[in-house]
């Protein structure tokens, strides 16, 4: 909230939970409002009633940016929360089009909903503002997903002349050969912190070359040169980006956002996790008491959230939240 704050914008939050006293009054000193709800359709759901809102009281005309943000992540501040800030205003300064954190190819092409910024021109649109009336929020995640994220981005984004991308894998490449880092980085640094490759290795159903050849040269402590540059891509590109590249991106292209269901989808284990989201502070510059509380609320998100193996047991808890058997890298 501070970094978007500190970029120019008014903050709108909702939180789909009761507020205690005190966080209330932290909120008061960011927020222009605040909103308690019901959490009924997630992240999403909080979004439609917002804007819903906004443009019953007549206040969406006169926005000239949105800026749609969930918690989803957990935050690097430093030089990384800096970078971020720095660009939102930069685009800001463009005054059209729309900014997205990660585009996303897996299952159809979208952009993340997690953050985005749109312009008048969009969220003024018949098709942005038809979305928001017609979509039905429910709790499940899946339709969160479909009929949320993915059908968002079909209807509306998809559709737009002007699109920028803060984390990609051209930007990721183009700072990966840079002076500064090509010498020191090998293949096994970049493997190190991407997901495990158990799951995947042990579905022998599917070839993913990519990743064999990737790791391969990992094994023999290999530099990061050009094939192994294209093995890179194609594994974040054909997979969940903010997964894949979850610290590749913050390590390289300052990226301040890390998810919290890095463990929760089997992605990482959380001693892994936790040990990068450290790294990745260091990196950042983070001062060393903040980054200890930093840790520690991260790691008291994800063990909440728990791993796969927590939801065996539990069918309904399981249904509703997607939980699948661990990430696996998608074939290529």
């Amino acid at each position: 909230m501070q970094a978007i704050k500190d970029a120019g914008f008014t903050v709108l939050a909702i939180n789909n939970a009761r507020i205690s006293q005190e966080f209330l009054d932290k909120l008061k000193t960011l927020c222009w409002r605040v909103y308690e709800r019901h959490n009924i359709g997630r992240d999403i759901g909080a979004f439609k009633d917002g804007i819903l809102q906004m443009q019953s009281e007549g206040l969406l005309e006169k926005c000239h940016f949105l800026c749609l943000a969930n918690d989803s992540m957990q935050f690097v501040p430093g030089i990384n929360g800096q970078d971020f800030t720095s660009r939102i205003s930069n685009f800001i300064k463009e005054d059209r089009g729309a900014l997205f954190s990660h585009q996303s190819h897996q299952t159809a092409r979208h952009y993340q909903s997690y953050f985005q910024i749109l312009d008048r021109e969009i969220i003024s649109s018949d098709q942005f503002r038809r979305f928001w009336h017609r979509y039905r929020p429910l709790s499940h995640r899946e339709h969160c997903i479909h009929k949320g994220e993915l059908e968002l981005s079909q209807s509306v984004y998809n559709k737009l002349d002007r699109v920028q991308v803060l984390y990609t894998t051209e930007n990721l490449l183009s700072s990966l050969k840079s002076v500064e880092v090509e010498s020191s980085i090998t293949a096994a640094n970049i493997l190190g912190a991407m997901p495990s490759i158990t799951r995947t290795q042990h579905q022998k159903q599917t070839v993913n070359y990519a990743l064999d050849q990737l790791t391969a040269a990992a094994q023999k402590n290999a530099s990061l040169d050009v094939l192994c540059e294209h093995y890179l891509c194609e594994l974040i590109e054909q997979s969940n980006p903010s997964h894949v590249a979850a610290f590749l991106y913050p390590f390289v292209l300052r990226c301040p956002l890390i998810k919290h269901d890095l463990c929760f989808a089997g992605s990482f284990s959380i001693g892994k996790a936790i040990s990068l989201f450290q790294e990745a502070l260091f990196l950042a510059q983070v001062n060393p008491i903040e980054r200890e509380a930093r840790t520690n609320e991260f790691r008291q998100l994800i063990n909440a959230k728990g791993i796969p193996i927590d939801y065996q047991n539990k069918p309904i808890p399981r249904a509703l939240k997607g939980v699948t058997n661990g990430f696996e890298y998608t074939a290529a």
